[in-house]
């Protein structure tokens, strides 16, 4: 499979949850082989290169094809 997006840059943060608890995320910036800049925000749990992977190729898929519709 080839590759579908690009990483662009990876920012540790924290954010304020819902119930007011801090919680470490990873905001990732990419950019899709149509171009199409986006990011996404992971929590430190799920941060892996599994789940990244999977992650990222399903947006890209999705921005790429709503991109090209003719």
């Amino acid at each position: 499979m080839s590759k579908t997006y690009e990483i662009t840059a990876i920012n540790k943060r924290s954010i304020v949850d819902s119930a007011g608890h801090f919680k470490n995320v990873y905001e990732i910036n990419f950019e899709t082989t149509a171009g199409v800049r986006d990011n996404v925000e992971v929590p430190e749990a799920d941060y892996n290169p599994e789940h990244v992977k999977e992650l990222l190729n399903n947006l890209a898929a999705i921005h790429d094809e709503i991109m090209t519709q003719d």
